[in-house]
């Protein structure tokens, strides 16, 4: 079953995270927790769709690892603050847990961070970060990296698709 849907997700690259999730819980299910995590953390990508997200924080939870995981996440930033997955993931997890705060912080430090040692934002980045301040209805700081983005990037459909959601985010 794991070999049929690992070719699943050979063959369908834009449906990969049904065939992600199916993997990890099949593994689950069979009593293998790090299989099942390794699943996640290899093919982990800040744009996963909350489903995906919650899957693995879920798992992590009910292997009673969430928290050292947290924990290995902020000493990752530590070591490396432009670590925009490890950001990503931090904020996902600290918002999961409630903690609103926490997680808009994690996205203001690495922006700071950014800003500070004068590195420019890559345009998946600013997509992301934009989502996920509109998530927060952080809508001026949501507005910031869709114009932003829709000033950077050279793919006309992804600046079409910022103009958009900034007009959507300022309505």
């Amino acid at each position: 079953a794991l070999e049929l849907l690992e070719r699943y997700r050979q063959h369908f690259p834009r449906d990969a995270e049904y065939a992600l999730h199916a993997q990890a819980r099949l593994l689950e299910a069979q009593g293998n927790i790090n299989g099942a995590l390794d699943i996640y953390s290899r093919n982990y990508q800040p744009r996963w769709s909350d489903s995906l997200v919650q899957g693995y924080l879920g798992l992590l939870r009910r292997a009673g690892r969430f928290e050292p995981f947290v924990q290995s996440l902020g000493q990752r930033l530590k070591q490396n603050p432009l670590d925009f997955p490890s950001v990503a993931l931090l904020f996902r997890g600290t918002l999961s847990q409630g903690n609103l705060e926490a997680a808009r912080n994690t996205l203001f430090h690495f922006r700071t961070e950014k800003e500070n040692r004068n590195q420019p934002f890559q345009d998946d980045e600013l997509e992301t970060l934009a989502r996920y301040f509109d998530a927060l209805n952080h809508f001026n700081e949501a507005a910031r990296y869709f114009s932003t983005l829709a000033l950077q990037t050279r793919d006309n459909a992804r600046k079409e698709e910022s103009l958009y959601q900034l007009y959507q985010v300022m309505m």
